[in-house]
């Protein structure tokens, strides 16, 4: 019992420590916003991320940047 409950433990430990809020920059809006919903789909983003769109045309309208560094506090 005592090795079930260690591995469950262990199990949301690595789901939390994996789920640490990420932020998504995105150029133009519409693509930003399909972008967004694939990588939501995919699993790659969570809802709890934070997503900017800067407005800013780019070259590739599906490419965006991640950032998952520590936040200062």
């Amino acid at each position: 019992m005592v090795r079930i409950i260690e591995r469950r433990l262990r199990k949301l430990e690595a789901e939390t420590a994996s789920r640490r809020r990420r932020t998504f920059v995105f150029g133009e809006v519409k693509p930003g916003e399909a972008k967004m919903q694939e990588l939501l789909a995919a699993g790659v983003a969570h809802k709890d991320d934070l997503f900017i769109f800067t407005g800013v045309p780019q070259s590739d309208p599906s490419a965006y940047a991640v950032w998952d560094g520590d936040r200062p506090g």
